[in-house]
């Protein structure tokens, strides 16, 4: 059961009530299970910690700099992967034990993480962590939706983001000082008593709901022929410029995942193995917000992937530190989205945020070589806060189109689309500087790949506009 995704209305299907005890202290507290939520999420986006331990961790090691990419690949795909599983298994099984499941998944792998001896072990510890992950991103949107009125959802959802945002903030600081004093394990280390203490709070303060709907199943088998077909796509468009776009490695992959993909969606015909209601996607509206969410987050990530190279080289090593005010952007634009969809339909909130990552992005791509600290500061935190506009109001949106039998799914799904517009943003903008730096240096390359990320806000805005004028039958509502 589905409402049109352009409402931030709750669902008006019928929902059974949590299970809490009379003395249960979260059934008066509502906020601080929200809270205990964001606390346990946020090991996801502490993980940009690591990346400010990457020298160490090489140097540690021995291995070539481009090895590392092997970090950040095995812990994301294997997440990306399984969450929309994650998210029907959290549906069936109990959103709260799924989530304390990886909060405690995540402490071990943790710590596996930090006692690596090799290369390979930190690789293997690194997919335990993804699935940890997993687990809890699939059921932390679930349980703020579930534990609050419907009617304080988006306060909710604003909350969480911010959390999350502020967490993203937090993470490169906190791992480039821990990493200088403490060594790179530490990065690790520092998280293991988040988990443990998140595990506290949720069993202290977060209600245990009654499966949605009493007779959800998860299918184990469609899990994992979705996880492994997500995770040979992504594969494949995330390292086909690496193993070359023809080779054999990245047809074979493709090849692979299009196939196991294509077993999935025939499988999802059997409402007893079903994961996500695929007829969700024919309503024009609901798909062009997935869509959309891809496409910024890849526009967004190149922010990420090549902003610290410019500033590096404009402001030497202190001025990477000036890629923080991205993130602090998202987290200002968090509440403020909150409070604009008090008064403006998600839509709009939606199209606001582009217009301000549009015009941001665009700002970067004309930087000066010399562009004073404080001008690049305001035009990222300008980036940040288009960015956060529109995640709050893109989340709300998927969040509330989908029943509340649903939101492990709705919260998977809202990650997946992210994570897809991470590796298709890395993907593209590495091929587009590549193409154009060898023959004109480093400047033109970095205006292109922004001038793209520019063309993708624009080409997204376009794409909402034509979404919202397609006729109401005509998007299966």
């Amino acid at each position: 059961m589905r409402q049109s995704c352009d409402t931030a209305a709750p669902p008006a299907a019928p929902v059974r009530a949590l299970s809490t005890s009379p003395s249960e202290p979260t059934a008066a507290r509502p906020w601080l299970a929200v809270a205990s939520v964001s606390l346990g999420a946020s090991l996801a986006p502490l993980d940009s910690a690591v990346n400010a331990a990457f020298p160490a961790i090489t140097g540690a090691f021995g291995q070539p700099v481009s090895a590392i990419r092997w970090v950040i690949i095995v812990y994301v795909l294997t997440y990306a992967a399984l969450l929309l599983g994650f998210g029907r298994l959290a549906d069936a099984a109990g959103h709260r034990r799924v989530f304390l499941a990886g909060l405690a998944w995540c402490a071990g792998a943790l710590g596996l993480c930090a006692l690596a001896g090799s290369f390979q072990t930190l690789l293997a510890a690194r997919v335990l962590q993804g699935v940890g992950t997993a687990l809890v991103l699939a059921s932390a949107p679930a349980l703020v939706t579930l534990t609050l009125p419907p009617a304080q959802r988006t306060r909710g959802i604003a909350v969480y983001t911010f959390g999350f945002a502020l967490a993203a903030t937090a993470g490169p600081l906190l791992g480039g000082a821990l990493a200088q004093h403490f060594g790179w394990p530490a990065v690790f280390w520092m998280r293991v008593p988040i988990a443990l203490a998140a595990i506290a709070l949720t069993l202290w303060r977060v209600p245990a709901p009654l499966r949605a709907e009493p007779g959800a199943r998860f299918d184990p088998v469609t899990g994992l022929a979705l996880a492994l077909g997500i995770y040979a796509s992504l594969m494949a468009l995330g390292q086909g410029g690496h193993f070359g776009w023809r080779s054999p490695a990245t047809l074979a992959l493709a090849a692979g995942g299009a196939a196991l993909l294509a077993w999935f969606v025939r499988r999802q015909r059997d409402p007893a193995r079903r994961v996500i209601d695929l007829a969700l996607f024919r309503d024009a509206r609901f798909a062009a917000v997935n869509a959309s969410h891809a496409l910024l987050n890849a526009a967004y990530f190149m922010v990420m992937l090549f902003v610290p190279y410019w500033l590096q080289r404009a402001h030497g090593d202190a001025g990477v530190m000036l890629l923080a005010f991205s993130p602090l952007g998202f987290a200002v634009g968090s509440p403020l989205a909150e409070r604009a969809l008090r008064r403006l339909a998600a839509s709009a909130v939606s199209a606001w945020g582009l217009v301000l990552s549009a015009l941001s992005l665009g700002a970067v791509a004309l930087l000066p070589e010399h562009a004073p600290a404080a001008w690049v500061a305001a035009v990222l935190l300008v980036t940040g806060l288009g960015y956060g506009l529109f995640q709050v109001a893109a989340m709300d949106q998927v969040m509330g189109a989908l029943a509340r039998a649903d939101q492990g799914v709705a919260g998977s799904l809202n990650m997946v689309t992210r994570t897809v517009g991470v590796v298709l943003g890395a993907s593209a903008g590495a091929a587009a500087f590549d193409a154009v730096e060898p023959g004109a240096g480093f400047a033109p390359a970095f205006a292109t790949v922004f001038h793209g990320a520019w063309g993708l806000c624009v080409l997204t805005l376009a794409l909402l506009a034509v979404a919202s004028r397609v006729p109401r039958a005509a998007r299966g509502a």
